[in-house]
């Protein structure tokens, strides 16, 4: 990460049957140069968070599993992310050299390649896109009736999502939007334990989902499609859906959020026990 960037949480998917790491990993990412002492004191607060009954039941209770105390460390962090890194660079280079000398892109072949998404909220649009900017044939499965703008609050956007909207043809030509300067970390108390400077933009959620879903040919997004389960062997995935339609691709992608049917159908490990949701936002005065 270079040094302009910013904190942010991370949240990486793994494989199931991870022996330390739980299914789905939190973690809180600076800038390189971050002081020791800051990193050691945004450690300490979230550390001393986790710790308290009331937030290890409410996590419970949101399906996280916590780490053990000697995972909650910087140092600890790291050699998972390293390990991550070792893991999947190596693909992700030839990946990228494929499209680069033209052995791999929009071809006839990557045509004929077909994904499936399961969800048609941000997740599933950005997937979408993404893949058919690469020469993928794909088809979003959404269980809501209808459009879904109008339905999500604000996002906290940075410039890496608008330069990833900019690799798939995608401009934003409205960036009204209400500037967020400071973030602060409240203990189990309520106060104040640690503040930290930061440059976004809190933007309307419906202002990124229309431009995603604009980009998609009508032909792609099917609503009304909810997930029963779906089946796979070495080449071809097939899915069924609650209307008796079926699909069939080499690929299936899992958007359909925290209740997520293909999470449930592929880790059968991980335990699901979603009871609210609930979204606070809000501004200050200025002071």
């Amino acid at each position: 990460m270079d040094a302009s960037a910013r904190f942010y949480v991370a949240d990486e998917a793994l494989p199931s049957g991870s022996q330390h790491w739980p299914v789905r990993v939190l973690a809180l990412f600076g800038p390189k140069a971050t002081p020791k002492a800051v990193i050691a004191k945004l450690n300490a607060a979230i550390v001393d968070a986790l710790a308290d009954p009331a937030v290890r039941t409410r996590l419970a209770d949101l399906g996280q599993e916590i780490p053990p105390r000697r995972q909650q460390t910087p140092d600890a962090l790291g050699a998972f992310h390293k390990a991550a890194i070792d893991k999947w660079w190596p693909i992700i280079k030839l990946q990228a050299s494929k499209q680069s000398d033209g052995s791999e892109g929009a071809s006839d072949g990557d045509m004929n390649r077909r994904a499936l998404i399961v969800g048609g909220s941000l997740g599933g649009l950005f997937a979408a896109n993404l893949l058919r900017s690469i020469g993928w044939d794909v088809a979003v499965f959404e269980r809501a009736h209808g459009d879904l703008s109008g339905r999500g609050a604000r996002l906290g956007t940075h410039e890496g999502l608008f330069a990833v909207l900019r690799g798939m043809g995608i401009v934003l030509d409205d960036l009204i939007g209400v500037p967020v300067r400071l973030r602060i970390a409240l203990d189990a108390n309520g106060s104040a334990a640690c503040e930290v400077p930061v440059r976004t933009v809190a933007r309307a959620w419906d202002r990124i989902y229309r431009v995603l879903k604009q980009a998609l040919p009508t032909e792609c997004y099917f609503g009304g499609r909810q997930l029963l389960g779906f089946q796979q062997d070495a080449d071809r995935v097939s899915a069924a859906f609650a209307d008796g339609s079926h699909a069939e691709g080499d690929l299936l992608v899992g958007a359909d959020g925290m209740r997520s049917t293909v999470s449930r159908s592929a880790l059968t490990a991980a335990r699901t026990k979603l009871r609210r949701l609930c979204s606070l936002a809000g501004r200050s005065d200025g002071r």
